[in-house]
């Protein structure tokens, strides 16, 4: 192949010009790399396919490749090709054998699959293949202007990437020290609600005790013939121990450890009922309103703990209406999830809403947060402990609804969830169940169980005051010794050294001997769900000896009303 070596054309690009060159028959590989050195670019002269997919890099300019170099071998030019980055398409210049005749089909889709190319005739002029060679090498500079801002916007990126790491590290640092800080607050929000309430049993039952201390001396030192003083004396112990029961009970409805005895009974009754007594509590100043519809849901809860807690509040919103005003005690259906009720959304199915609302002062953000925790007052020292809403909110919850405190435009209102209770029939064995006054214990054997010596000398004798015949053990296991058959009535303590306790006694005497029954007392904070399945009833302590009276004539009650086993 010959070329007019007469050139005034130059080969410049943006950078050094570098061309690779495969064509194997004759010297026209060498006339092609003279000619393009000749106008200022590297030429480099390979040998086969092979040779020119090894040298092939970013830095080459453009490929010259005769056709009769596109051997069988040709996958593996294309499959290099392939690999390129995509910034890449290297201009290819094929030299034809055609001579101006077009060829099979299969040439050229062969040259297609090559990709960026150009198809020029031989012969050709020197000048027609530099003046080729000059445009590829203009496509190839255009080329690199897109690698550098593909390498500019990749390296933007990365460093956006890094200032979003960045960021994203401050921010999670951040989060972790709000959480930190949180968590603190919380935990000395939890010390100081802990000290308010230590502080407070403390500061109460320290009366009481000096009641009881100074009433007991004066009862040593008082003579017989004193009666008068004397009986002042005893009513003063009695009353300190009624005002350390109550303080225990609040204390108990607080933690959620109150003993319930849930009832299905009329909202709607109950509150009729009380409002007597309601009123009582209320200067004459404060009107109360029930709103209450004929077709209000019964209520599964404890009654006595739901007159406390109406008093309660009843008391809380006297305190906030020091100049009179309206006390409204209103309660309405509620199914949930409802709209409207955020409050509440961890509940569902069917409850009775009751609210209480004032027409007082109110209470501010702080205040409602804080209105709950035990022993937090807004009042000065007038007697009162704290605990009053802490009652309501431990009764409510025990009780499986909820409590909590809105501010309407005048005055407080504080809204409570109960569950929704069974049918009329299972309410109608609640009323007819009074006390049978007649019943009398003489004759009747009592096994006492209390593990305590004083607290058990004291209970025989109460016992043995009421008609019982008493024996006494000191543990669950003692009394699953005894011959139980010979027993009437079991009454037992919950807390006991060794291995079984009053509860897991309860449950072996109900599945050994389900005809006799068990009564059982704690003053400790006992699991309400313990207490289930066990058959026994429960008397909390502190109790009077009228309670007592009372808890035993139920469980022998209990006894009659079972069927014998067969």
């Amino acid at each position: 192949m010959e070329f007019n070596r007469e050139q005034t054309l130059s080969l410049i690009g943006s950078g050094p010009v570098h061309i690779l060159i495969l064509a194997p028959i004759g010297q026209d590989a060498q006339v092609i790399a003279k000619l393009i050195e000749t106008a200022g670019a590297h030429a480099d002269v390979c040998k086969n396919l092979a040779d020119i997919v090894e040298k092939f890099d970013d830095d080459v300019s453009s490929m010259v490749i005769a056709e009769e170099a596109l051997t069988e071998a040709l996958s593996l030019l294309t499959e290099r090709l392939t690999q390129q980055p995509p910034w890449s398409d290297i201009p290819i210049i094929i030299l034809s054998n055609s001579r101006g005749r077009i060829g099979p089909s299969q040439r050229w889709t062969l040259l297609r699959d090559l990709g960026n190319t150009t198809v020029l005739e031989r012969p050709l002029h020197g000048q027609s293949l530099l003046i080729a060679l000059r445009s590829t090498i203009r496509s190839r500079d255009w080329q690199y202007v897109v690698r550098e801002q593909m390498q500019r916007m990749n390296a933007s990126r990365s460093d956006l990437e890094q200032k979003v790491r960045d960021r994203n590290d401050s921010l999670y640092t951040a989060i972790d020290e709000r959480r930190r800080l949180e968590q603190e607050l919380a935990e000395a929000k939890k010390l100081e609600s802990i000290g308010r309430l230590t502080g407070g049993v403390a500061h109460d039952f320290n009366n009481i005790l000096q009641i009881i201390n100074l009433s007991s001396k004066i009862l040593a030192q008082l003579p017989a013939s004193e009666t008068v003083k004397r009986e002042r004396a005893v009513l003063a112990v009695q009353r300190a121990a009624d005002r350390g029961a109550k303080l225990t009970h609040q204390l108990l409805a607080f933690a959620r450890r109150q003993p319930l005895v849930p009832q299905h009974f009329s909202i709607k009754h109950k509150l009729n009922e009380m409002s007597d007594y309601v009123r009582q509590a209320l200067d004459r100043e404060i009107d109360l309103v029930l709103d209450l519809p004929d077709a209000l849901w019964r209520v599964k809860a404890d009654p006595t703990q739901l007159e406390a807690a109406i008093l309660n509040l009843a008391i809380n919103a006297k305190e906030a209406m020091s100049e009179g005003g309206t006390l409204t005690i209103r309660a309405e259906n509620l199914t949930l999830p409802a709209e409207g009720y955020p409050m509440v959304q961890h509940l569902t199915g069917d409850f009775v809403l009751l609210t209480v609302s004032d027409s007082g002062t109110g209470m501010n953000a702080s205040v409602a947060s804080q209105a709950f925790e035990p022993f937090f007052t807004t009042r000065h020292s007038d007697g009162h402990t704290g605990l009053g809403l802490s009652q309501v909110y431990g009764f409510a919850t025990q009780s499986g609804g909820s409590v909590w405190i809105s501010q309407p435009a005048r005055g407080a209102s504080v809204a409570m969830t109960l569950p929704r209770g069974e049918q009329e029939e299972a309410d109608r064995g609640l009323a007819a169940g009074p006390d049978d006054e007649t019943m009398t214990f003489a004759g009747l054997h009592v096994l006492c169980v209390e593990d305590n010596e004083h607290l058990a000398e004291a209970t025989v004798i109460v016992l043995a005051q009421m008609g019982f015949e008493v024996t006494c053990v000191h543990s669950g296991e003692a009394t699953l010794d005894q011959p139980l058959h010979r027993f009437d009535l079991v009454f037992s303590d919950v807390s006991m050294p060794g291995r079984i306790d009053g509860i897991d006694m309860a449950k072996l005497i109900a599945r050994d001997r389900p005809n006799l029954p068990v009564l059982l007392t704690s003053g400790y904070m006992i699991s309400p769900e313990r207490l289930q399945h066990t058959g026994a009833l429960f008397l909390a302590k502190p109790y009077t000896v009228a309670e007592l009276h009372t808890s035993l004539k139920r469980a022998l009650q209990k006894r009659l009303s079972r069927p014998s086993r067969p």
